[in-house]
């Protein structure tokens, strides 16, 4: 039987926790960078989350002939032919920066937010105000701010904004990518 590896990095620790205590299969590790300890806690018993031991560094985790959910996290991983990887490192990278991830989806016909990253909004003429301004990698509602005029823009451009939308009307945002072959 496969391994099952959950690898997550510094995002996502409560749904994984969560994830893996519902396990029930044998041979299964739950791996989390940790910005406390400054290395990596690895479990392996979904029943006693206290049953852990930490790693100060990993260069390359062995994920051989392992199902492997990448939670967050691009770092290196040892593969082999029975493998099997949810969300490749360069999958998460482009969902991480989530302007450039916004254009990507335009690209490809998905409907999204109509977004200017900052070169463009820096060339244009004539700015569609308001705006929300966002810096690349940001979560939970922080680090936003509506633009309505070029003083409000500059001002969140000096704060780390980094790509811009029309403001919407909604109450809940969620992001979710699933890729389909």
């Amino acid at each position: 039987m496969k391994k099952f590896i959950i690898i997550v990095g510094k995002h996502g620790r409560p749904s994984t926790k969560h994830l893996f205590q519902k396990l029930t299969r044998q041979n299964c590790e739950h791996v989390i960078k940790s910005e406390v300890f400054k290395g990596f806690v690895v479990r392996t018993n979904p029943k006693n989350m206290n049953v852990k031991s930490k790693l100060k560094t990993v260069d390359s985790y062995d994920c051989r002939n392992a199902i492997v959910i990448r939670w967050g996290w691009y770092g290196n991983i040892e593969t082999n032919d029975s493998t099997i990887v949810y969300n490749s490192a360069e999958a998460i990278k482009m969902a991480n920066d989530k302007g450039k991830c916004r254009k990507f989806l335009a690209s490809k016909g998905l409907d999204v937010p109509e977004t200017y990253l900052l070169p463009e909004i820096k060339s244009m003429g004539q700015i569609p105000y308001p705006l929300i301004a966002r810096p690349s990698h940001h979560g939970r509602g922080k680090h936003l701010w509506v633009c309505n005029n070029k003083a409000e823009l500059d001002r969140a451009i000096s704060k780390g904004a980094s790509y811009f939308s029309r403001i919407y009307p909604k109450t809940e945002e969620y992001r979710v990518h699933v890729r389909s072959e």
